[in-house]
């Protein structure tokens, strides 16, 4: 119970955390400020930089929609269900069966660049005769944040629920680095792609010397430009009095340029590559159903039966008496598992049409301590798959895609599986029950087709 206690605040508290820190961060992205801070000095911007205005103008619209897009969140929300009945009615009663097969994914996430905070809920239930029988479940709250253009970190709290595999509840929480990179722009985006190129160019009439420019014209002298210009002079169009922008939107928009710059990045890139390294400690609950015999010790008496020839009791051996019976089979608790993983994790991400995605994200889960290895010497790793493809079907009035079907294949394995374990026989034997060596199933595959609405900005 303490434990429990426990481990509820410190997932309270990561939740908390995960939920304020990209609000921190996204406060940097003040690209609506500038655009904002420079409309009523439209004639002295277009002066200041002359030809590069139109550019500039556009790669900031550009900036202020991805500064939209990191504030809001954005949602998805898929189901699938199925439904079998036989008998000679309608429901549930005797001489009629039921089953009902519902699956439903929600997914929310928070901001892009530098920080992301990400929620999903998967739950895959049976019910047969008003009674769930099978009951798949995946909840995550994850953070990641991008330090530089190929590192970075994450966190995460995690808790599954497999009846296939005996896993009553599985929690984790983790933490690691990351390193990715994004391949192969696909420019279907012209209006990013420009961006983009104007961000990423050197010299004068990058993006990064226009800011710095203007940051001149109304603040001459204050600080020394990118790579590239710090030779703009101020000029004869700075202003020496007056209103004027306000000198921190310029430095906050040159702060966070890098970081608008891997959105721009990875929204148009066909390929991105990843691979996590991290630690996370474990909890497993399970339950295990298992054949349960019992056996009365008085039935181990042998009956006593007079000889006319010898003296004493005779024990025929064929007349023994049954002294174990079948029981129905039994739900066990077996006791908690607790340990420390590694974690790998690596990502590939594919875009080969702009309504078209695949995602393929494996993770192999390495025991540290004890119990390393299964009892036939095998180690005690743990692997997820999680494949899934995406195709968008429509698009609403702004050009957003709302509706896509989805492939969706998860894959669980497990080499160190639940086990009725020798402690749990021999305390089974006290009570005069045989407990049946049972271990759960290594290996969980999850396919489904179905369709998600997506919610948000």
């Amino acid at each position: 119970m303490r434990f429990v206690t426990c481990f509820r605040t410190v997932l309270l508290g990561s939740l908390l955390c995960h939920l304020a820190a990209p609000a921190d961060a996204q406060d940097n992205v003040r690209a609506f400020a500038l655009q904002e801070q420079l409309t009523p000095f439209a004639e002295l911007v277009q002066r200041t930089l002359g030809g590069q205005y139109d550019r500039f103008r556009d790669t900031l619209d550009e900036l202020v929609a991805q500064e939209i897009q990191q504030r809001s969140f954005t949602g998805e929300l898929g189901f699938s269900f199925s439904g079998d009945e036989a008998g000679t009615y309608s429901g549930v009663g005797p001489g009629n069966d039921t089953l009902f097969r519902l699956r439903t994914t929600a997914e929310a996430s928070r901001g892009t660049y530098p920080a992301r905070v990400s929620f999903l809920a998967d739950v895959n239930a049976q019910i047969r005769n008003n009674v769930v029988d099978q009951d798949v479940s995946r909840f995550r709250i994850s953070y990641d944040y991008q330090q530089t253009d190929y590192t970075g970190y994450f966190a995460y709290v995690e808790r599954q629920t497999d009846n296939f595999m005996s896993i009553a509840s599985r929690y984790e929480v983790g933490a690691g680095v990351s390193f990715g990179i994004s391949l192969f722009p696909r420019r279907v985006d012209e209006r990013g792609a420009r961006a983009l190129s104007h961000l990423t160019s050197g010299g004068p009439s990058s993006f990064p010397c226009a800011v710095h420019r203007l940051r001149q014209t109304f603040h001459a002298g204050s600080t020394v430009g990118p790579r590239g210009c710090s030779d703009i002079p101020a000029g004869p169009l700075a202003v020496a009095s007056g209103p004027r922008p306000v000198i921190e939107v310029f430095d906050q928009m040159q702060a966070v340029v890098p970081h608008l710059r891997r959105a721009l990045r990875a929204q148009e890139s066909w390929l991105f590559l990843s691979l996590g390294l991290g630690v996370f400690t474990e909890l497993e609950n399970a339950i295990m159903e298992t054949r349960v015999s019992e056996f009365v010790p008085e039935a181990f008496e042998p009956k006593l039966e007079p000889s006319p020839v010898v003296e004493g009791p005779v024990v025929p051996l064929t007349e023994l008496p049954q002294h174990v019976r079948e029981l129905p089979r039994r739900s066990v608790q077996l006791p908690g598992m607790y340990r420390y993983r590694l974690l790998l994790w690596p990502t590939l991400r594919v875009r080969p049409l702009s309504s078209v995605s695949i995602n393929f994200i494996p993770s192999f889960k390495l025991p540290i301590n004890e119990p390393r290895r299964f009892n036939d010497g095998v180690l005690a790793y743990r692997m997820d798959w999680y494949v899934r493809i995406d195709w968008r079907l429509r698009q609403d009035a702004d050009g957003g895609e709302r509706v896509k079907l989805f492939v969706k294949f998860d894959y669980y394995k497990n080499m160190g599986p639940p086990e009725i374990s020798d402690d749990l026989i021999a305390a089974a034997a006290l009570e005069h029950l045989v407990y049946h060596r049972t271990s759960a199933s290594k290996k969980h595959r999850i396919a489904s087709f179905g369709v998600a609405v997506k919610l948000g900005a």
